[in-house]
C-alpha cells in the first residue's frame, strides 16, 4: 500500500498476518526480513528490528509476537525538518525564509550595507523554491508552489525595497 496524499515523500506500507502460525504445528521460530530497494530509506515497524546493512533489516523471535508485523518506509528526500507532513514541512520551511529574511535585514541595517540583504535575498528565495516541492496535491501542486514561490519572492523583494529606501532617506 502506498500513502501519497498530503505528504512530501510517498510512504509506503505492508501488513503480514503473523496470527495464522500459531496454529501450525511445533514452535514458530519467526525470522523478519526487509530489504529495502535502496540505501537511505527510513523504516518504521511496529516490532524491533535491527539494521544489518544499509538496505536491509533483520529481527528474530523465539515466540511468535503477540501482534501482525506492519511496517512503513520511505525515501526522505528534501526534508529539512523531521516531518514528513506537507503542510507542517511548508510553514516550517516559511517559517525559517521569514526568519532569515528578518536576521538577512538586520544585518543589512546594522552594516548599513543593502547589498547583504540583496544578496541573502537570493539564498532564501533559492531555499524556499527548493524545499517546497509539494502542496496541496494533483493537479494544484505546481500551481500552489508557483504561487507561493512568486508570493516569497515578491515579499522578498519589497523588503529589499523597504531597505534601500531607508538608507536612500539616511542619506538626504
Amino acid at each position: 500500500m502506498t500513502y501519497a496524499v498530503h505528504v512530501i515523500n510517498t510512504i509506503y506500507s505492508h501488513l503480514y498476518y503473523l496470527t495464522p502460525a500459531e496454529f501450525w504445528e511445533g514452535e514458530p521460530q519467526v525470522e523478519l526480513e526487509i530489504r529495502l530497494q535502496a540505501e537511505g530509506g527510513k523504516l518504521y515497524s511496529n516490532l524491533p528490528m535491527e539494521q544489518a546493512s544499509p538496505k536491509v533489516f533483520k529481527a528474530t523471535f523465539n515466540d511468535l509476537p503477540g501482534e501482525d508485523w506492519y511496517f512503513s518506509y520511505l525515501y526522505p528526500k528534501r526534508l529539512l525538518f523531521p516531518t514528513n507532513i506537507e503542510k507542517d514541512h511548508n510553514l516550517l520551511i516559511l517559517g525559517t525564509a521569514a526568519a532569515l529574511a528578518i536576521i538577512a535585514a538586520g544585518f543589512a541595517l546594522i552594516f548599513k550595507k543593502s547589498m547583504v540583504f540583496t544578496i541573502s535575498m537570493l539564498g532564501i528565495l533559492g531555499f524556499t523554491v527548493y524545499y517546497i516541492s509539494r502542496m496541496g496535491g494533483y493537479p494544484f501542486n505546481a500551481i500552489f508552489v508557483t504561487f507561493t514561490d512568486i508570493a516569497v519572492g515578491a515579499a522578498l523583494l519589497l523588503c529589499d525595497t523597504l531597505i534601500r529606501k531607508r538608507f536612500v532617506n539616511a542619506e538626504t
